[in-house]
């Protein structure tokens, strides 16, 4: 066994592969609490949403769909919520854990997931070496994009390191009999980016895919063809979105009474400018000062991590190298197709400079086009580089002479290059001094046996236990904040609701006959249950109050619509149950004949 030199190979990449997910670990571990005891910034909005579905979860078991909540905002819809997280990973592990380490487990978990999804697309459809393909998975697992983003509290952008898997679903030429078995597990993971509250980076996740592919494909080494590959994306997205319905229509008709449209959407009227800030942002993070400066039309600045997509400068060294060494043996001769492919990347590849970029006539279009128009920033499209940076220049790795016959050793040098620098870069940022202390709501979720979730009141802030709460937070002491912490309403509450809504008991009944407590079913299914966008509860209704603030689900009526998309899901999962149960079977029958025969 130990003469068998593919047995060694293997055993020394699952090795190194274990220790740089272990460099991974220690290194966003030092953020999760910092040396202040605190986590991410944007942790004050997710770390109460996870808290807030144990309650429901404590109350109502797995099964309800907690619809809506009242510890925010006097109550707000959940489920209809696009950043809702409760049919997710890190909530489900919150069922069970503490959310900080929930949250840390994601992290780990989704990191591994990429790191392994990179290393495997690599090696099995690129066919590079296992250390190439492991130093791919070193570069993918490391990008800033996701480390940064998991630090400041961006949690929904988790399922961005699934890229890989579903590339690998999508890159199979499988048997008909295992193509449905592709399309379920590519739909799932389309559908699971839905219901983790990342709906925002799908289309670059996509796109990134199609360039994945164009660059198998212009490689030579792909074994399907593109009429087979877009018939497979078409099905598993119109199966992730079939699975994904009733959450999505629920979100269409809560962001239908606030399109988020009121911001102006901002740009760089530089194409040299911003070339320098896409480039500088991909080696690690972008000069924040100069791009918040040579932004335009603007509502405000952006904070230096949403100009961190760092690959390091590994990926480019590769790149420019290998591009000298193919020019100067002129290996390549390009036919039409090819041409025709180089063209379709290169348009892929132009999307985040050309939204990004800004002229007046321009800006007029692209805030006219359905989902752009609701964005506050264009500038996370760069992360469509991310995969395609290091796709390249693991392919142009074994096109540089210099590296031949010393490839293990170049590409385990380059790792460490890569951890290093990603560490250095980390620990010369202010990420160390992010402020959200989560330590009450720890404590509060050690206490949850004892307790029985109720909202009582509405306040902008309450001393517990000698601290004082505020925030989102506020609900763990049985109060709903007055002006909650909830970006669909903008960063500022602009388009909030309030209303009547004030400090005091949820039981005082105004002159109006309300109640203090919103019914938030009028955010999403108004017209269907005879109410005013963001109404409250009328004194006719303080059992249907009752059961809201104690976390109970109640009645309400729902739109015509949104019971097709209920059913549409529940069938999508029927579905996929229903071959999840066949394919069990065989396993089960294959294993009887191999072992109990």
């Amino acid at each position: 066994m130990w003469k068998d030199k593919k047995y060694c190979k293997n055993l020394l990449v699952t090795i190194y592969g274990l220790i740089i997910v272990l460099c991974f670990y220690f290194i966003f571990g030092a953020y999760f609490p910092n040396i202040n005891g605190c986590i991410g910034h944007d942790y004050s909005l997710f770390y109460p949403y996870l808290l807030d579905g144990v309650y429901w979860y404590k109350c109502n078991g797995i099964f309800e769909v907690p619809w809506f909540t009242p510890s925010f905002g006097g109550g707000l819809p959940k489920f209809p919520n696009p950043q809702s997280m409760y049919y997710s990973v890190p909530q489900f592990l919150s069922f069970y854990f503490e959310p900080l380490l929930s949250i840390k487990l994601t992290i780990l978990l989704f990191g591994f997931l990429g790191f392994i999804g990179f290393y495997r697309l690599l090696s099995r459809f690129y066919n590079v070496d296992s250390y190439v393909a492991l130093l791919g998975g070193t570069m993918f697992l490391f990008n800033g994009f996701y480390l940064v983003r998991m630090i400041v509290g961006h949690l929904t952008y988790h399922s961005f390191m699934l890229i890989p898997l579903l590339a690998i679903v999508l890159f199979n030429k499988t048997l008909k009999k295992n193509y449905i078995k592709d399309v379920v597990i590519g739909g799932l993971l389309i559908a699971y980016s839905i219901y983790s509250g990342n709906i925002h980076l799908l289309p670059i996740m996509i796109l990134c895919i199609v360039a994945l592919f164009l660059l198998y494909y212009l490689s030579g080494k792909s074994t399907i063809n593109q009429r087979y590959f877009i018939i497979k994306l078409f099905f598993v997205v119109i199966l992730g979105l079939m699975i994904s319905a009733a959450q999505l229509n629920a979100s269409l008709s809560f962001l239908s009474f606030f399109p988020r449209d009121f911001y102006t959407l901002p740009g760089y009227p530089s194409f040299i400018g911003l070339l320098v800030i896409i480039i500088s942002s991909l080696l690690f993070r972008g000069p924040t000062k100069f791009a918040n400066v040579l932004m335009t039309n603007k509502s405000f600045n952006l904070g230096s991590h949403e100009y961190t997509y760092g690959v390091t400068i590994v990926p480019f060294v590769l790149i420019l190298l290998g591009t000298y060494f193919i020019i100067r043996h002129n290996r390549h001769k390009i036919n039409i197709n090819v041409f025709y492919n180089i063209i379709l990347l290169l348009i892929i590849l132009s999307l985040p400079l050309i939204l990004n970029y800004y002229s007046t006539s321009w800006n007029t279009i692209l805030k006219g086009t359905p989902y752009l128009k609701n964005s506050s920033t264009l500038i996370r499209w760069i992360s469509l580089y991310i995969p395609i940076l290091i796709t390249f220049s693991c392919l142009l790795f074994h096109k540089i002479d210099w590296f031949y016959l010393r490839e293990r050793k170049i590409a385990i040098g380059l790792i460490m290059v890569v951890i290093s620098l990603s560490f250095l870069c980390l620990r010369t940022s202010n990420y160390h001094q992010e402020p959200y202390n989560p330590k009450v709501l720890s404590e509060n979720y050690k206490q949850l046996n004892k307790l029985t979730p109720k909202i009582l009141s509405i306040d902008k802030s309450v001393i517990l236990n000698g601290s004082k709460v505020q925030g989102n937070d506020l609900f763990i002491a049985g109060v709903s904040q007055l002006y909650p912490e909830e970006s669909i309403f903008g960063y500022k509450l602009e388009e909030f609701p309030q209303l009547n809504l004030r400090v005091g008991d949820v039981m005082l009944i105004d002159k109006n006959n309300k109640l203090n407590i919103k019914n938030p079913v009028s955010y999403v299914f108004p017209k269907e249950n005879n109410l005013q966008l963001g109404e409250h509860f009328s004194s006719s209704q303080i059992i249907e109050a009752n059961k809201f603030t104690g976390y109970s689900k109640y009645k309400f009526e729902i739109s015509e619509r949104q019971k097709w998309a209920n059913w549409i899901t529940t069938l999508s999962l029927l579905f996929v149950s229903l071959l999840a149960f066949l394919n069990l079977l065989q396993i089960i029958n294959r294993f009887y004949r191999k072992f109990c025969r």
